[in-house]
């Protein structure tokens, strides 16, 4: 009975494996949870005994339940305190969380059901019974802030984040410097300056992201916050802001609604920052039918093909000119 139950485990676990394995920043896990079938009227959860520790996670499961708009991430933690970048390279997936990471919470639940609304973020792990991380968007449907909300501990909910919502920016033939959704980072010095040829930012934008080729997944992370890896959105904000000293929201569905001109996908040109399936995914074209992202399936930086017929092309929803 004994070896039974352990094998039975075993097959559960590793389905679960082989189908985080399969899926990318674009197209995460679809759920396996029941949610209620009815809006939940009981706004506060079960106290945890003590604060979750800052440590990596592997999202199993998630649901959304369209009547409360309430996403639940089902979790497991990787390993205890799992540091070094090996360890890293070799258990990190895009599946993974930082859930230290209150904006990587927020992007993860935001990019999975990037097309529904969703005002409430629950992340549970069963070994920790009633334990549970609750992120609460006050307003719908979402619109991530370029600001980093504050998070707010209470007796029941344990995290409460409000978020600000910037408005979409209008077509335009022409594009002002910085783009819209855009701020520059006086602090540090870019590659390429505000003014410079856009043969030269191009140039920057290269140098960057190539440097971080292999760069592993991992939701909220961002190495300007002296963090190992990145998510998709992470990993292009991150190249702007080196090659050309910008600043903007690091929420994949933020940067689909409100960074940068929107240009018809005719007119897409190296150095574009392109968004999937209505913000799920973002990358950045670098020209010759490629683009340079973070995840989409290779659970790292790398290129993935962008020329017509392809998947990533087929499943364009915004081309957004930069410079």
């Amino acid at each position: 009975m004994g070896y039974l139950i352990f094998k039975n485990k075993f097959i559960i676990a590793f389905s679960l494996f082989l189908a985080a394995s399969l899926t990318g920043c674009s197209n995460p896990l679809t759920s396996v949870l029941n949610p209620p079938s009815t809006p939940s009227t009981n706004t506060s959860y079960r106290p945890a005994t003590s604060v979750l520790p800052s440590a990596l996670y592997h999202v199993e499961n998630t649901s959304l339940n369209t009547n409360s708009h309430t996403v639940t991430l089902l979790v497991h933690r990787l390993l205890p305190r799992l540091k070094g970048k090996a360890l890293i390279h070799r258990h990190a997936s895009e599946q993974t969380i930082d859930l230290s990471s209150r904006e990587g919470i927020i992007n993860f639940g935001t990019a999975t059901y990037a097309d529904q609304t969703v005002s409430r973020i629950r992340v549970v792990e069963p070994t920790l019974g009633h334990t549970s991380l609750t992120a609460t968007i006050n307003k719908t449907p979402i619109k991530p802030s370029t600001h980093p909300p504050t998070f707010v501990a209470h007796t029941h909910t344990l995290l409460d984040m409000p978020v600000s919502y910037p408005l979409s920016s209008p077509p335009s033939s022409s594009i002002s410097l910085p783009p819209p959704g855009v701020r520059m980072d006086l602090t540090i010095k870019s590659i390429a300056a505000l003014t410079a040829q856009p043969s030269a930012k191009l140039a920057a934008i290269l140098s960057i992201g190539q440097s971080k080729l292999g760069t592993p997944y991992i939701w909220g992370h961002n190495e300007d916050r002296g963090q190992y890896g990145f998510d998709c959105s992470n990993f292009t904000e991150y190249v702007y802001h080196h090659a050309l000293g910008y600043l903007f929201t690091t929420s994949s569905k933020g940067q689909y609604q409100s960074v940068g001109v929107p240009v018809s996908i005719s007119d897409m040109q190296p150095g574009d920052l392109i968004a999937f399936n209505y913000g799920s995914h973002v990358g950045i074209y670098i020209g010759n039918g490629q683009m340079l992202q973070e995840g989409g399936g290779l659970k790292k930086v790398g290129y993935l093909p962008l020329h017509q017929g392809s998947y990533w092309y087929n499943h364009i929803s915004a081309v957004k000119r930069m410079y």
